[in-house]
C-alpha cells in the first residue's frame, strides 16, 4: 500500500465517527433518518454526525434521500460504492474478533 493510499484512507475513516456510521448504515435496517442515527450513534452529536454525512457523501459512499411528506424529511444509506465497504468492515469485525474477543455494548 502506498503513503498516498494510506493518506486518502485515513482523511475518510481515519477519525472517532466514520466507521461506527458506515457499520451502522451498512448492518442497519435499510434507509435511516437523521435523527435515527443520532439514536444508533450515542453520544455523537448532531454537528458531528452532519459532518461526517456530508464527508461521506462527498466522497460517494453515502446517499442522501430527501422524501417529500409532510414534513419532509431525508434518509442516509450506502451507495454501491459503500455497500463495497461492507465485505471490509465485516473482516475487520471478525479481526477483531479473533484478536480481542466479541466486545458486548
Amino acid at each position: 500500500m502506498t503513503r498516498a493510499i494510506a493518506d486518502r484512507m485515513v482523511s475518510i475513516f481515519g477519525d472517532k465517527w466514520s466507521i461506527h456510521l458506515l457499520g451502522t448504515l451498512a448492518f442497519g435496517e435499510g434507509p435511516l433518518r437523521f435523527n435515527q442515527l443520532m439514536e444508533a450513534l450515542k453520544p455523537i452529536s448532531s454537528r458531528t454526525l452532519s459532518a461526517e454525512l456530508v464527508k461521506l457523501a462527498e466522497h460517494g459512499i453515502v446517499k442522501k434521500e430527501i422524501e417529500h411528506a409532510s414534513p419532509p424529511f431525508s434518509k442516509y444509506s450506502l451507495t454501491e460504492k459503500g455497500m463495497d465497504l461492507v465485505p471490509v468492515l465485516k473482516a475487520m469485525a471478525e479481526w477483531h474478533q479473533k484478536w480481542y474477543g466479541k466486545t458486548q455494548r
